[in-house]
């Protein structure tokens, strides 16, 4: 993200200059990864419970999470706040899931496979 500077000055002639320049906003701590989430084995009628924000740094993050499983009973769901990520495993199946983290200042994502196998 940038700042607007403005300066105005004022000149002997009682008229006035204003200039602009958008400066890098040294400020805000856009997100970035930390570490890669490890793909995760899940056996079916259970529930995963991954904790995402240890993968990312930034700023006042929110979270988002986009998967696409082919078994549709199977769920994957993200506090936005908190970047838990919930998997209800019901049945055999095989995805990826993408991770994402911004603020104001950008966005950060990571991504890792889910298999969900019926017995172990």
């Amino acid at each position: 993200m940038y700042r607007l500077i403005t300066l105005t000055l004022s000149t002997f002639l009682a008229s006035s200059i204003t200039l602009a320049a958008a400066l890098p906003d040294t400020t805000c701590k856009g997100p970035g990864i930390v570490k890669i989430l490890s793909d995760f084995d899940i056996i079916a009628d259970n529930t995963a419970i991954i904790e995402a924000k240890n993968a990312f740094v930034g700023d006042a993050l929110s979270y988002s999470v986009d998967a696409n499983p082919l078994n549709k009973i199977n769920t994957v769901t993200i506090d936005a706040k908190t970047g838990t990520i919930h998997i209800q495993a019901a049945k055999r199946d095989h995805f990826d899931v993408k991770v994402s983290a911004k603020n104001k200042c950008g966005t950060a994502y990571t991504q890792f496979n889910v298999v969900i196998d019926e017995e172990e």
